[in-house]
């Protein structure tokens, strides 16, 4: 297997991935660019949190689903420090300010939870759709969903087998992410592979889709392409991925833009990799968290523990992203600093 990040699910309606499915356009983006990493605008009279803040979550995490429902921020993460990644539970964390965190514990066990796979538990995501939460995950190099009732979970398995079995499509079935467009379509991104990354629609009860998944893998990428995650802004819907291998320092994000969330889609340019200069690693796994009345957007990803982290011992980091005016992503700077001022809810 190439790369455990295996994905980044999410929801995120009307192109605010991670907002809970909140409608909205995704808003205008800020514009600035990054002059000194690791700040944040926070909303009015944001609170000052200076330090070393990344890692954002304590301990070694990869793969993180950014969520806000409701005023409180969640991130749904990989637990990483396994061999071959064989961890074998899902755990919460939630913030009110996107700086300090809390693990609110365990919302899925494979073991306990699930009758078709006990292992290998990766790369969650999360929709909200009416007052019911699916959680979307990998298991054993499947994809499942489980149902609940609250973003703290429990959660319960929806099918009583996988949403998506091994290989069911070309790519491996991991990294499910789910999108919620304007108009209230679900869309399940997913892949890992060359050529890997596949988009369905899901019917409207959200655990069953029908047709065959379409090849949204961008002209002009290369190498594995991994961790689906779109999310629109200002009528326009934007596709990033990891592409490399988990295992590597190269790992990296990159991006491309269309009129649609089927595409086609061209690959336009890294917009976060590896900084030596700073022992920073193998930045990739990502989500992103929109907050549209703001105009403000932020990337969660992984990147190898500092020191001597590897493809197995990964920790998560927050940073800041912006748009330029043309509707370009401007490159962003992975830092130690982290966010240096709290991030309020909308």
């Amino acid at each position: 297997m190439v790369g455990a990040r295996g994905g980044n699910a999410a929801g995120g309606q009307g192109g605010a991935p991670g907002a809970g499915g909140r409608p909205g356009s995704g808003g205008s983006g800020g514009t600035q660019s990054v002059t000194d990493g690791g700040t944040s605008d926070g909303g009015p009279d944001a609170l000052s949190l200076p330090g070393d803040n990344n890692p954002a979550l304590a301990g070694l995490n990869a793969d993180p689903q950014v969520a806000l429902f409701d005023g409180v921020f969640y991130v749904y993460p990989t637990t990483d420090g396994f061999p071959n990644w064989e961890s074998t539970s899902f755990s919460v964390w939630a913030s009110t300010n996107l700086v300090q965190w809390t693990n609110r514990g365990v919302v899925l066990d494979l073991a306990k939870d699930l009758k078709w796979a006990t292992g290998h538990a990766w790369a969650p995501g999360i929709a909200r759709l009416g007052s019911t939460y699916y959680f979307y995950f990998c298991a054993d190099s499947q994809i499942g969903v489980a149902t609940g009732a609250s973003p703290l979970g429990p959660f319960k398995d929806a099918l009583g087998h996988a949403l998506m079995t091994t290989r069911q499509y070309g790519p491996q079935s991991i990294d499910p992410y789910v999108f919620i467009d304007d108009d209230g379509t679900p869309y399940l991104y997913f892949g890992s592979g060359t050529g890997g990354l596949r988009v369905v629609k899901l019917n409207s009860d959200m655990i069953s889709f029908t047709g065959t998944p379409t090849n949204i893998s961008p002209s002009g990428a290369s190498a594995v392409l991994e961790g689906s995650v779109m999310f629109k802004r200002n009528g326009t819907y934007y596709l990033q991925w990891s592409e490399g291998d988990t295992r590597t320092a190269t790992y990296q994000v990159a991006y491309a833009k269309a009129a649609s969330p089927l595409g086609p889609f061209t690959r336009l340019a890294v917009i976060l990799k590896q900084d030596t200069t700073l022992g920073i690693l193998a930045t990739g796994g990502h989500t992103v968290l929109a907050i549209p009345e703001r105009d403000e957007y932020y990337v969660v990803y992984h990147r190898f523990k500092i020191p001597g982290g590897d493809g197995t011992h990964r920790e998560v980091c927050i940073d800041r992203m912006y748009f330029n005016s043309d509707g370009t992503i401007v490159p962003v700077k992975p830092t130690l600093q982290g966010l240096q001022t709290a991030v309020s809810p909308p």
